[in-house]
């Protein structure tokens, strides 16, 4: 049985706490309630995300 893959694009909105914290808070949420698992993360180059 094949497994099932998402692909979802996050934007960080200006705050005090820092991008990289906000991801691994959520990440940490949805691998230990939902029981997912992370398999590639990366960082968009700024001409990559305007598109």
């Amino acid at each position: 049985m094949s497994k099932i893959r998402f692909t979802i694009t996050l934007e960080c909105q200006p705050d005090t706490v820092a991008p990289a914290t906000r991801l691994k808070r959520l990440l940490k949420t949805a691998l230990r309630r939902d029981r997912l698992r992370c398999i590639r993360c990366q960082e968009l180059k700024p001409e990559e995300a305007t598109k």
